[in-house]
């Protein structure tokens, strides 16, 4: 009973308190509301200007550009090298010796990367901020060990795909006994995840909930987490997966080499509601990838040109095509990185 009578009076004490506050701001502080003005800053984010004087090697796999431009990676021998796109400087990355990156992957939106290396067997998870070009082992931030998967005997292929909104990581791991795949969440905990099938081809996580899509290579289905059952579109469940956009939608085309209509939307109990893209020719699938703001684009390599499907906008870029990152064509012409915004 002197327990509640406490609380009660504390209670009061505290209402009184934040009557009084509210009284003052409303007559003193803000005053009358005309009095209030609020400014647009047109200059809190400016776009680095991009000029690109990065030399790429004939060695180098896996060329990426971070989110803003600003820092260029590739793989060379077995380890990551990170340089100023601008100005060519390879930035400050160290590596323990006898260690092999596996995959690396650019953070969206920002000039962070994840780096999966093999350390004495074992598959490890770093994170390296090429700001302040400070690398870290990602550990789990309940009992602060570090994230491992043993490694499988043999080559490995090991693939990386994140979700911002939802802060999760999907991580798989390619053997010849097959893949497996992985998943780390928000507070760095890894986990094993279960899939119908260990033959696995190409995967994603949707941007705005934890839902695994990916290809089962042992029958050409696409599945998703989410549902039980495979993806099934307009009566096709034999279907190729081309990724995912920020809204939400999965994009996928019947399984054949050449595809001249592609379907997309919400993964829900079926695919019956997807949206129907007609081609204006045939593609080659491989060809065929979906960016974020949810433009579909084709690599045409003989010409030179990178066409968006959906608007039939064609742009023409030199040398070797490397990959469209954010707005901006990446490309190699005699070594020498080639940057090339777009609308």
């Amino acid at each position: 009973m002197r327990a509640s009578k406490k609380f009660i009076v504390w209670a009061s004490i505290s209402l009184i308190v934040q009557l009084s506050l509210y009284i003052y701001l409303d007559k003193f502080y803000f005053g009358e509301e005309n009095n209030i003005k609020i400014t647009q800053d047109s200059n809190f984010y400016k776009e680095p200007e991009i000029k690109p004087n990065v030399s790429i090697p004939s060695s180098a796999e896996n060329v990426t550009l971070s989110d803003d431009g600003t820092f260029t990676a590739y793989s060379e021998n077995g380890i990551v090298k990170v340089f100023d796109t601008n100005t060519g400087k390879q930035l400050s990355l160290s590596f323990n010796g006898g260690v092999k990156c596996l995959a690396y992957r650019w953070v969206p939106d920002t000039n962070r990367m994840i780096i999966a290396e093999n350390v004495s067997g074992q598959i490890r998870f770093f994170s390296y901020n090429a700001e302040s070009k400070y690398k870290e082992e990602v550990k789990d931030y309940t009992n602060g060990k570090a994230n491992v998967i043993s490694s499988p005997r043999g080559n490995l292929d090991v693939g990386i795909r994140m979700s911002i909104l939802t802060g999760v990581m999907y991580i798989k791991v390619s053997s010849q006994a097959g893949s497996r795949m992985y998943r780390l969440d928000v507070n760095e905990e890894l986990s094993s995840v279960r899939t119908v099938s260990s033959q696995i081809g190409r995967f994603n996580v949707t941007s705005r909930e934890d839902n695994l899509i990916y290809e089962d290579t042992s029958n050409g289905r696409v599945r998703s987490t989410k549902i039980k059952s495979n993806i099934v579109v307009d009566g096709n469940s034999a279907l190729t997966f081309l990724g995912v956009d920020d809204n939400n939608n999965v994009y996928v085309s019947s399984k054949t080499d050449k595809i001249n209509k592609i379907y997309y939307g919400e993964v829900t109990t079926s695919g019956e509601k997807f949206k129907a893209i007609n081609l204006d020719s045939n593609y080659d699938y491989k060809n065929v990838f979906v960016s974020a703001n949810g433009n579909v684009y084709a690599v045409d390599t003989t010409s030179s040109r990178l066409i968006n499907l959906k608007s039939n906008t064609k742009y023409q870029y030199k040398g070797e095509y490397i990959g469209l990152f954010n707005n901006r064509i990446a490309s190699i012409n005699g070594s020498k990185l080639v940057v090339q915004k777009i609308d």
